[in-house]
């Protein structure tokens, strides 16, 4: 390999284009390889910072259940309000 002397700094600019293009792939390839091993399959970093995350989803109540619920606060509120008038 010649020395950085005996290069010219266009030389130089283009060995290190060289190098960093190199770098930058071995890069994307430990990337891809880690989301292959992490369960991310091949999805590319553009597609996933596309897609919103998913909100979890809750159970529906049954309008006995919503009833049930109600009353036995109201009983909570009750005896709370029994206890401070004593």
């Amino acid at each position: 390999m010649p020395t950085s002397s005996s290069l010219s700094r266009t030389q130089l600019d283009q060995l290190a284009q060289l190098g960093a293009q190199a770098r930058i792939q071995e890069l994307q390839n430990e990337v891809s390889a880690l989301k292959r091993l992490l369960g991310g399959g091949a999805m590319s970093a553009a597609s996933s910072e596309t897609h919103a995350p998913r909100r979890r989803r809750r159970g529906k109540l049954s309008a006995a259940g919503r009833a049930a619920i109600s009353a036995a606060q109201k009983a909570r509120w009750a005896a709370l309000k029994k206890a401070h008038k004593q």
